[in-house]
């Protein structure tokens, strides 16, 4: 079935900008003056080799890692480096590891609610319909006072995207959200991605799922040793890349 998703508001003015994004780890460059535009509802996937810097941008985009150069842009706004300016960045921006860090000490419903009541100082009551309307969602209602101990990786993993929603974010960064996932529990989280992407959320994927983000994307970024080397739409990448280094990397998938 064609997905058919949300004309984005404004094409003219990204909800994300980045701009000359550096990243060095001592004398190691990691990104090398990234350049990249996102747009309300749309959905990028960033695919490339291991150690293409692709975890590095993420972390870099909510700034948990801080850039070495360059500026970040989200609704118009600089991400800047003061507390105030970090805190309103990382509410806008909600963010999928590839591990799903929960808090074991905690209910599914308690690790769902616990940004909402502390950082947005949202009251319980509210916080808790909330957090049942996103379990809902991502179809786990009925697991709400279960510890993460008591839930396979998948189920921990759609908690962990029920939390990150519950910011009530502008943007989604998703790394990996399947590399610690056995192969079986894959498809249940990439199906809540899915429908996040037919909502209209914008998201920003790192993915080795081939499948997945040729039908769920906008757009796909190919990244090799720091830089962009290639980005256009999932058809064309997939069937007319234009670099060499595309070629052989999305070859690597079809042996």
């Amino acid at each position: 079935m064609t997905m058919v998703k949300p004309i984005r508001s404004d094409a003219r003015r990204p909800l994300l900008e980045v701009r000359g994004l550096s990243k060095s780890f001592g004398a190691v460059p990691v990104l090398k003056g990234v350049e990249l535009d996102v747009y309300e509802r749309e959905v990028v996937s960033i695919i490339g080799p291991s150690g293409s810097g692709k975890s590095t941008l993420l972390r870099c985009l909510n700034r948990l890692e801080l850039p070495s150069a360059g500026h970040v842009r989200l609704e118009g706004r600089e991400a800047g480096t003061r507390s105030s300016e970090l805190v309103r960045l990382r509410r806008r921006i909600g963010m999928v590891f590839q591990n799903f860090n929960l808090f074991p000490h905690m209910t599914v419903l308690g690790n769902v609610i616990e940004g909402p009541v502390t950082a947005l100082k949202m009251p319980r009551a509210e916080a808790e319909r909330l957090g049942l309307s996103l379990l809902e969602k991502v179809g786990l209602r009925e697991r709400a006072a279960s510890r993460p101990a008591q839930l396979s990786g998948g189920q921990q993993q759609r908690v962990a995207i029920a939390r990150a929603l519950a910011m009530r974010p502008t943007l989604m960064l998703f790394d990996e959200p399947t590399s610690a996932l056995d192969p079986e529990l894959t498809g249940e989280v990439l199906a809540v991605i899915q429908q996040l992407a037919e909502e209209g959320m914008t998201m920003l994927i790192v993915s080795h799922e081939m499948a997945f983000v040729r039908r769920v994307s906008d757009r796909i970024v190919m990244m090799d040793h720091g830089e962009i080397v290639e980005t256009g739409p999932p058809d064309e990448i997939f069937a007319r890349p234009t670099t060499e280094r595309t070629r052989r990397f999305l070859a690597s998938f079809e042996r």
